[in-house]
This record gives structure tokens, sequence and C-alpha cells, in this order.
């Protein structure tokens, strides 16, 4: 174990850690009179370990009741980049739900999932970071944390901690690439002015130096500038091979990132996230993942007392059972019939409104597809009509089906109750082996009064040739 601290009444105390997989980093920092780093530390092993080690750590230092910011490891997290759909603020987390929906690999339900914008050119279209990670270990590190009598006020990535390292150091104004080793991956980190432009995760059999090339191609593409340093982390700034082979094959400057300025003591090495964390950018580059932990606060009371409450909460209830069980017994039995006739008799109206309606929309489009089918003597689209009205799913009709020979592309417009409707849609399009030679994808969707309109497209006719 490190040394602890004691700090005085004057200060402000804030515990920033991350807890991985294999080891506790903390760095300790006060806020008053102003923010300093006062020492960091990585402690080694499994998580019953680090949750005895920061609580060691907590009472010893007599840091209970600090605020405290967890940052996320990038093993625990997937950061994606994305076009940022064209719905309601209010639509948006439930649409990025369905977007990311084949982009992991565990259930959906077991998902949060939380964005931040990236920085783009007049011009461009609008794209936004996604962030996914599993609900269960967000609880299982917030229940650590807690059970450290610390006061839990954010939750971070390690992707943004560490922005903040290059913009309290003044690195990145003039654009800056940090490449770093963590467990069994390889990261590039593009930053310029204090923004995330870029963040690669590679295997550590990669060629680093050609993907760092590609890296700043494409950065170099989207912003026109070229990085004027690559920062490498302590332990890869030992490898002098590395740093050669850089500077050789990019002809850009190396140089081992130096935190001596905001730190002196500590584990640095394994610490640098912790140490970025309490650093903020001030950007619109930030996320706050606390608000999606499970709501039960951990409280700590006297044995006696607990039983206090306990005797007193079971006196009252006891008595208002005995007192109204009868009573209440009956009601209930009606409530619970009457509710169950009215949802049956709603949900047997909203069936037949929705298939009615379903229907009729689709005959329409298909009489005046057909219509132009039979006018133009041009054969093969009804097999095209019966395979989209088979993958057609509920909540999903269609106002139009556009087939352009001339430009060989295939346009379908519609309505949807929900944008996963939407999404499942164009993922029956793409499962369909009729459609398997030209993907269908998602070009438009917009949020109308009560339902949401869509496009869909191809760049071909799916067996227009037959």
């Amino acid at each position: 174990m490190g040394k602890f601290f004691k700090l005085n009444s004057s200060s402000k105390e804030l515990v920033c850690v991350q807890i991985s997989k294999k080891g506790l980093s903390i760095a300790l920092a006060k806020t008053k009179p102003v923010l300093q780093i006062l020492d960091c530390q990585y402690f080694s092993g499994d998580i019953q370990a680090q949750k005895n080690n920061l609580s060691s750590f907590v009472a010893q230092s007599k840091l209970q009741h600090a605020d405290c910011r967890i940052v996320l490891s990038r093993e625990d997290y997937r950061l994606i980049l994305i076009e940022k759909p064209k719905v309601a603020d209010n639509e948006l987390g439930e649409s990025l739900h369905w977007l990311v929906k084949e982009l992991i690999d565990f259930p959906l339900e077991e998902a949060v999932v939380d964005f931040f914008p990236a920085p783009m050119r007049t011009g461009q279209s609008a794209k936004i970071y996604v962030v996914v990670v599993r609900l269960q270990w967000l609880n299982t590190i917030a229940d650590i944390v807690k059970a450290a009598n610390l006061n839990l006020q954010a939750i971070n990535i390690a992707t943004l901690a560490t922005r903040n390292l290059f913009s309290s150091l003044h690195l990145a104004e003039n654009s800056a690439v940090f490449l770093t080793q963590e467990e069994e991956y390889y990261y590039i980190l593009v930053v310029k002015d204090g923004l995330i432009y870029l963040e690669r995760k590679l295997e550590l059999s990669s060629q680093v130096v050609t993907e760092l090339q590609n890296s700043i191609d494409f950065y170099q593409n989207r912003d026109k500038t070229i990085p004027i340093k690559i920062f490498l982390d302590q332990v890869l700034g030992q490898n002098k091979e590395l740093i050669q082979s850089i500077e050789k094959t990019l002809n850009l400057q190396v140089e081992v990132l130096d935190i001596s300025k905001l730190i002196s003591l500590g584990d640095k090495a394994n610490c640098l996230s912790v140490i970025g964390e309490p650093l903020e950018s001030g950007t619109q580059q930030h996320i706050n993942l606390v608000k999606f932990i499970s709501k039960q606060q951990v409280i700590h009371l006297p044995f006696k007392q607990i039983l206090q409450i306990c005797a007193l909460t079971l006196i009252i209830f006891l008595g208002y059972s005995l007192y109204n069980y009868k009573e209440q017994l009956t009601l209930d039995k009606h409530i619970t019939k009457l509710q169950l006739q009215n949802n049956e008799a709603e949900k047997e109206m909203n069936s037949d409104r929705i298939r009615k309606k379903q229907e009729l929309m689709k005959s329409d489009v298909i009489r005046t597809v057909l219509h132009a089918q039979r006018s133009k003597n041009s054969p093969g689209f009804s097999k095209y009509l019966e395979a989209i009205a088979a993958v057609c799913p509920n909540g999903v009709w269609l106002t139009s089906i556009s087939i352009n020979k001339q430009n060989n592309r295939t346009i379908l417009s519609g309505k949807a109750y929900r944008p996963g409707n939407i999404v499942q849609l164009v993922s029956n399009l793409n499962n369909e082996p009729f459609f398997s030679s030209v993907p269908f994808t998602l070009a438009k969707i917009e949020k109308t009064e009560t339902t949401y309109s869509f496009i869909v497209q191809t760049k071909e006719i799916a067996g227009s040739k037959t």
C-alpha cells in the first residue's frame, strides 16, 4: 500500500478512481483555493481486492464523504462515431439504442447509451460519439465507491479524461496524436483545441506505425491540417525502436508525454486517466453516466436504530393489514377484473385499427405500383412487391414505392410509430434473400406529431434482371 494523506479543513477533497478488471488507480486532488493534484496510486488485484484497497485508502486518509469521480477504463465501454439521427432531442436516446443494437455483443436492455458531439466542418452533416456501457458494471463500481463512504459525483470515460490532460498542458492547440497502450491494446487519440477528432483501438499485433499513418491521413482529410507531434505514454516512450520507426516513416516529432507540471509524485504511468479527470476542458464534449445507475442508496445506520425502525414498521403494517384485510381483498378483486376487461377491450380496438390502417396503406401502394407495372409492361416487379410485403413489420406502413430503372434505385417511403420499427424494416429487407445482392439503407427519418416519416433506399434494384 502507498502512503496516505490528511488534508486540512480549508481544502475541498476530490478523489478520482478507475476500477478495471485488473487494478485500481486513484488520484487525490484538492479543489480549494485552487485545483491541485496531490498524489496518484495504483493497486493491482481483483475486484474484491480493489474494494478493500479503496476503503482502506479513504479511511486512513480520512476522506470519508469526499466527492468522488469514476473514470471508466477503455476496455469497459464502446465509443462509436455515427451521423446524428434526425429526430427530436427527446427521442434521440431511444433511436441510439436501436442504432447500436447490432454493434454490441450483449443484450440491448443491459446497455447504457449516452453521447457527446463530434467536431465538424461547415457543410458537413452533424456527427456524434456514442458511448455504450453495461449497466451491471456501472452499478458494480458505483457500489464499491459508496461502500468506501465516498460521495459519487460523476462517471466519465478514459477518452475524455485523457483529452483533459492535453488541454491542461496546452499540447493540442495545433492538433496532436497520442499513442498509448492499455492492457492488450494500443489506442490512438487525435485531439485539437480540446476536442476529440478520432480514437482507434488496435491489436498489439497490428503494424502500429502504419496504423498511425492511416489515422493521420483520415484526420487530415477531415480537418485539412497535419498534427505536428506524436506523444507516447511513459511505457511506450521507453521503446527506442518504435520512436525511431515513427520519426523515420512519418517525419513527425515524437515526444514522451510529460505530466510533471501537474504532479511530481505517484505511479503516473498507471494513472493518466484519473489525473486528467479533475482537469475539465470546458468544451461541449462531456458526459456523466452517474444518472444511469440504480437509484438505491447505501445508508449506514446504527444496528439498534435499524431494529427500532423495523419493529415500528412491522407493527404499523400488521395493524393496517388486520383492519382492512377483508375490504381490501374484495376491492382488489373488482379492480383487477375491471382492469383486465378494459385492457382486453383496448388491445382489441387498437389492434383492429392498426391492422386496418396498415392493410389499407399497403393495398393503396401496391395497387399504384402494379398499375405502373402494367402500363410499362415491366415483368418481375410482382415478386419484388411480394418480398417487400412479406418483410414489412407491424407498426410500419409504406406510402410510396419508387423504382427508377434509369439510375437503378429503389426508394421506399413510409411511416412508423417508433424508430425501432424502421430499424427492424431495414434489417428485415437486408436479411431477405431476394434482396441479397444490394443492401437497403436508412436515408432519412423525421418525427411528426404521432409518427415517424422515413425513406429507405438502395443503390440499385435487387433482382432487376429477372
